[in-house]
């Protein structure tokens, strides 16, 4: 769906660069998992964690999710926060009124939200354009404090894409020195779905003067993600021991929908920005090639894996959250009542493959 999406990589404090590393290809049947211990399920707010994006602002945890009904409410983007040791707390709407151009009785998808600076968050978020049949753009808004609410009092999208194409799944990614950058799917000619990424002003309010979209990764018309690729996190990982990390772009890929939707993954190096290699090639070479990282996998009661957002917890830990179905068989099974939550700590052995282990699952 382009329109459940993982937004935040909130707090990556490591150095973006530049050039491109690859590994080697997964097997598709290989297990990324390790669900040794098995985690118990936390009390959650009442709605559903649809496209979640996670942050962490000290000891709490930020939490946005896309649009949908709390409490008999429509909300645009329902906040809630926890903490290490499992504390929810539900807050509201963090962004009550669209932006300029936003249609308001549209979808709200995607939301992404960073703390730019003490006392400067930024909401990116995904919503339909006004006067269009189904049109998707990207949106921004501002606020003083993780709970809003976010004022988006713009001229109207930051990006929206030639035609009918959309420009959805926003993403921030912090480096380089602090610099921020938003990544995002952007849509072309003949099905292609694009990860890219561009560099944002120290506001995290604009694109920086002078940048450009670079482009990170993308489907192919008959690659295993058909029938689309989307909401992608980026996240740098280092190996135990090691001082250097590698950049991974993790992305959706297949219907968001039912038990098909997984996660696939591109390895960009050391480096994320900088020159394009040219010829419309993706700076990260893919490694699921051939079929996902994480997908459905009922011995771990895992259905329908996607949306991935990275965030650390207060010990420095890498941590990576999804949406999923609590069971089998997506919309179609009327037990589940929209997707929940899992969190995963994630790490990279010696060859840069990445594992994940369970945390806890938040219904």
């Amino acid at each position: 769906m382009g329109h459940q999406r993982l937004a935040i990589a909130g707090l990556v404090l490591a150095t973006l660069a530049l050039g491109c590393v690859g590994t080697d290809s997964v097997d598709d049947e290989s297990s990324s998992v390790d669900s040794d211990q098995a985690a118990d399920t936390s009390k959650t707010f009442a709605g559903h964690f649809a496209s979640p994006t996670v942050v962490r602002d000290g000891a709490r945890h930020e939490v946005y999710v896309a649009k949908q009904t709390v409490n008999g409410k429509s909300m645009n983007a329902p906040h809630g926060s926890f903490t290490d040791f499992g504390a929810w707390k539900f807050h509201g709407d963090a962004l009550p009124k669209l932006g300029k151009h936003a249609s308001p009785h549209g979808v709200v998808w995607a939301p992404a939200a960073a703390k730019i600076s003490e006392g400067h968050w930024m909401l990116y978020y995904t919503a339909h354009l006004e006067g269009t049949e189904e049109k998707k753009c990207i949106w921004r808004a501002h606020a003083t404090s993780a709970n809003g609410p976010f004022k988006d009092d713009y001229d109207g999208p930051i990006q929206c894409q030639e035609g009918s194409h959309w420009a959805i799944d926003p993403y921030l990614v912090q480096g380089d020195g602090g610099k921020w950058h938003l990544a995002a799917r952007l849509d072309e000619p003949g099905g292609i779905n694009t990860i890219q990424i561009r560099r944002l002003d120290a506001t995290g309010e604009h694109f920086s003067n002078g940048s450009k979209w670079k482009l990170l990764t993308k489907n192919a018309p008959h690659s295993w993600e058909q029938p689309v690729l989307e909401n992608a996190g980026i996240v740098q990982l280092t190996p135990k021991g090691e001082t250097e990390g590698h950049w991974f772009v993790f992305y959706s890929g297949r219907a968001w929908d039912d038990d098909s939707y997984a996660i696939g993954y591109a390895d960009c190096g050391t480096r994320i920005t900088g020159e394009d290699r040219g010829d419309g090639e993706p700076r990260c070479k893919k490694v699921t090639t051939d079929g996902p990282w994480l997908k459905t996998n009922a011995d771990d009661n895992l259905f329908g894996p996607g949306t991935p957002t990275f965030f650390t917890d207060e010990e420095g830990h890498t941590l990576m959250s999804i949406q999923a179905w609590q069971h089998k068989n997506g919309k179609r099974n009327k037990d589940n009542h929209g997707q929940i939550m899992k969190t995963y700590k994630i790490k990279v052995d010696d060859h840069y493959k990445p594992s994940v282990k369970l945390l806890h699952t938040d219904t």
